[in-house]
């Protein structure tokens, strides 16, 4: 494990803090949003509920696979390849032609959101040495825990003065400014070629 010069070193907190940030918002902005879901694809509100329920099945099926893909293919490019998926998730969903199709973009961007997570934690932890990841993990904690308690306003906001589609094509531009700064100050791990999937291990935790 190697150490990084100060600014350095929080340049990899901003790095994952802008993009987790927006993808906890984004999942909050989605909550008040439910009963514009429901007149515009017709639907009735527990199929509408899957637009956020089928974003956290994703995710926590994606994320006992994270630590495999890290190690296998490299921290920095799986996290990159996390925030592309959910970037990617959420142009397309703007485009969504009926419920399914939005449900669908949602379990796109939960892969994503569950390779991010994870890697999150990790690669502060690569760049800190002990005595300083309290700090760095709890400065990235609790710029997160903004995301939620503001979310619901913002996605309010947008759903009063513009459309549903805005929800999604907001978070473009955030993460693409994310995985420029991923791509410039996170940390290159090396990639084991021999670790080996644990596939028990992944169907017991289910």
């Amino acid at each position: 494990m190697f150490m990084m010069r100060e600014n350095q070193k929080w340049m990899v907190v901003v790095a994952v803090l802008l993009g987790s940030f927006t993808m906890i918002l984004n999942n909050s902005m989605l909550n008040p949003a439910i009963p514009t879901f429901i007149d515009v694809f017709e639907t009735d509100v527990v199929s509408a509920g899957w637009i956020i329920t089928i974003f956290m099945v994703a995710m926590g099926m994606t994320v006992p696979v994270t630590g495999y893909l890290g190690d296998r293919f490299g921290k920095k490019r799986t996290y990159l390849i996390g925030l592309a998926l959910f970037v990617v998730g959420s142009i397309i969903g703007t485009f969504s032609w009926n419920l399914s199709s939005l449900i669908t973009f949602r379990a796109l961007q939960g892969i994503g959101g569950g390779i991010m997570m994870p890697l999150s934690m990790a690669l502060i932890f690569e760049a800190f040495p002990k005595r300083e990841r309290g700090l760095a993990t709890g400065v990235w904690g609790i710029a997160s825990m903004m995301a939620p308690t503001i979310g619901p306003t913002i996605g309010g906001i947008l759903l009063e003065t513009t459309s549903w589609h805005y929800l999604f094509i907001t978070n473009a531009p955030f993460g693409l400014i994310g995985l420029w700064f991923a791509w410039k100050y996170l940390p290159n791990t090396t990639p084991n070629r021999q670790v080996q999937f644990d596939k028990v291990g992944f169907f017991l935790s289910r």
